[in-house]
């Protein structure tokens, strides 16, 4: 089923669950946070929102206060997590559409191709694979 753009616009403009959900939780967090933008996977993005919160997670990155319109998703992750966020983001060949925390994270990702290990995936393993492989 087809949304047009408007009432994409105007549910998201509505959505204050998930806004005030992000004020409290970046006051728990105790940090003012940063904002991130990317193209919906319905509109030419590569992944959806929930692909991309369960990819930052394996990462130790915790997502809150998100968003959407017609063209775009939007996430707040902690300022002192935010180069890291985009750096994974760029690396899974996500089309971010904010100014980048610190421009260099660009061509840093750029040099790489896929994402590297997850920290999550490592602590899965045994102690006993960690030490042979």
């Amino acid at each position: 089923m087809h949304v047009p753009g408007w009432l994409d616009d105007a549910l998201g403009a509505m959505d204050w669950i998930d806004r005030l959900e992000g004020v409290i939780t970046r006051l728990r967090w105790r940090d003012p946070g940063h904002g991130i933008a990317m193209t919906r996977a319905d509109k030419g993005g590569t992944l959806s929102g929930v692909e991309t919160e369960e990819t930052l997670r394996r990462y130790g990155v915790r997502v809150c206060g998100r968003g959407f319109d017609s063209r775009r998703l939007y996430f707040m992750v902690k300022r002192r997590q935010a180069r890291w966020a985009e750096y994974l983001l760029l690396r899974a060949g996500v089309p971010l559409e904010n100014p980048l925390h610190d421009p260099r994270v660009a061509a840093q990702a750029a040099r790489h191709a896929g994402l590297p290990p997850a920290w999550a995936d490592r602590a899965r393993r045994g102690w006993w694979a960690r030490l042979v492989g």
